[in-house]
């Protein structure tokens, strides 16, 4: 669960020194941090990270059972987010190599021991600043999803219908019942199902199948595109192709029944 402010933020302090976690966890709850806790066990905080990491870590890299690069590497097996997740390394070490060993390893931020409560707060505002920024970035690149999804489908709403009304427009151009597209529709989904087809291919053929009719009958050009949701590719067509030749030779067949059947009998 994210925190709502800053001063609701998980820090966690870790130190070998029990002294060291509890000056450092005071200094921060004076400056009105409620949810600060301090571990003297590396591990006991590697377990507790994997159900929920903090959002700040202040920890010492000298530590004897396990030291600060081993967390930190840890950590960027076991946090998905580690990369936002800010640590502040508070250590006696104050030498070039150990900072660029520490930065390399997803450090942030240098505390010098003895710390001063001043530095303590104002370095953890500023991580803890960038932090809540980089959060809301998040739930706004996740809201602009969720609106491009909703947009993705009101065209695909939008696209069905349009084929619908142009298979229903063409169905009183194509043949006199009005039924020959959505015939070709059916065979084809039954025919594309019997093939093996996903459950989403049928159903895109079915819909598509009177938009290629249509196309067909009055001799436009159907453009393709295997890559597109919204054209059939050359596979479908070919599908959607032989049912209509089978409806159409259908339907001649039933006209030329129908015309033998109104030919008066030769006397």
């Amino acid at each position: 669960m994210e925190a709502k402010s800053i001063r609701d933020a998980r820090i966690a302090v870790i130190d070998d020194e029990a002294a060291n976690v509890e000056l450092v966890v005071r200094i921060l709850e004076l400056d009105g941090y409620t949810n600060v806790s301090g571990y003297t066990d590396p591990l006991e905080f590697l377990d507790t990270c994997r159900f929920l990491p903090p959002d700040l870590m202040l920890m010492d890299l000298r530590m004897p059972e396990i030291n600060g690069f081993q967390v930190l590497e840890r950590l960027k097996q076991t946090v998905a987010d580690f990369d936002y997740r800010p640590v502040m390394v508070i250590t006696s070490d104050d030498d070039r190599e150990t900072k660029q060993k520490a930065l390399s390893s997803g450090a942030r931020d240098f505390l010098s021991k003895p710390v001063s409560p001043v530095e303590v707060r104002l370095r953890v505002g500023n991580l803890l600043h960038t932090r809540f920024l980089q959060l809301e970035l998040q739930r706004h690149a996740e809201r602009l999803e969720d609106r491009v999804k909703a947009r993705t489908a009101q065209l695909e709403e939008a696209r069905i219908e349009i084929l619908e009304r142009l298979a229903l427009a063409a169905e009183y151009r194509d043949d006199a019942t009005g039924e020959h597209t959505r015939r070709v529709g059916r065979e084809s989904a039954a025919l594309a199902n019997a093939l093996g087809l996903s459950l989403d291919e049928v159903e895109d053929i079915r819909r598509n199948a009177p938009y290629v009719a249509r196309k067909r009958a009055v001799g436009e050009r159907i453009e393709t595109d295997s890559s597109s949701q919204t054209r059939p590719d050359a596979r479908r067509i070919d599908l959607v192709d032989r049912c209509a030749d089978i409806d159409r030779l259908r339907i001649e067949e039933v006209d030329r029944s129908s015309e033998n059947e109104r030919e008066p009998e030769v006397l």
